[in-house]
């Protein structure tokens, strides 16, 4: 799985705040948010550990982009929040598209910073998996009087066979003209054979 970092600096307060990252991810479908806890409110003072200016959440906004150079937020498709003690969020399920996200802070007082700049991200397709393939001969065989086949050769994919045909072991074959097998190794000193079956997409009656 492969992830986005966007890496956020928030400040409470009416400022903005820096949240800089321009990345492409082939074939992804998660984002995971990586933020920076700010140290300070935009008056300077320092963000204490407790009491209701200590900070309480972000909030994650993903959208649509007005623009994608520079990247302006369009219409918002979500959001998730989290406590400020984690400090990274994954969003899941994303379709293939570009997004833009801008991040907040809050504090225990409910004072929400103003957005941060808008980070970009392009999720891609996802590639599909090769397709299995196989080719296949049909082979072709020669009826013994006694009522077994032997295997002589092949037909080639598409040689039209007769309707007759002869089962044997549960499979049916149809009969071939010999003159459509291609004998394989067939030794000079024994007889062309004559009466052949193989298995045939393709029948006619004789």
């Amino acid at each position: 799985m492969k992830r986005i970092n966007l890496t956020a600096l928030i400040a409470l307060g009416l400022a903005l705040v820096a949240l800089d990252a321009l990345v492409t991810v082939a074939s992804a479908k998660d984002v995971t948010v990586s933020l920076t806890a700010p140290t300070q409110n935009t008056d300077g003072s320092v963000i204490p550990a407790t009491g209701s200016d200590a900070l309480a959440s972000f909030r994650v906004e993903y959208g649509t982009c007005s623009t994608t150079s520079p990247a302006t937020f369009g219409s918002k498709i979500g959001e998730s929040t989290f406590a400020s003690t984690s400090l990274s969020k994954t969003l899941t399920n994303f379709s293939a598209g570009t997004y833009c996200f801008r991040a907040y802070a809050k504090n225990a007082g409910g004072v929400e910073s103003a957005p941060s700049t808008v980070a970009l991200a392009t999720i891609a397709p996802s590639t599909p998996g090769a397709p299995g393939l196989s080719v296949s001969v049909p082979v072709a065989y020669e009826y013994r009087p006694d009522g077994t086949m032997a295997r002589v050769g092949f037909v080639q994919p598409g040689t039209v066979c007769a309707t007759q045909s002869q089962t044997i072991k549960g499979v049916k074959y149809n009969k071939v003209d010999p003159v459509k097998v291609d004998l394989i190794n067939w030794p000079a000193n024994l007889k062309t054979p004559t009466n052949t079956y193989a298995l045939c997409t393709q029948r006619v009656q004789l």
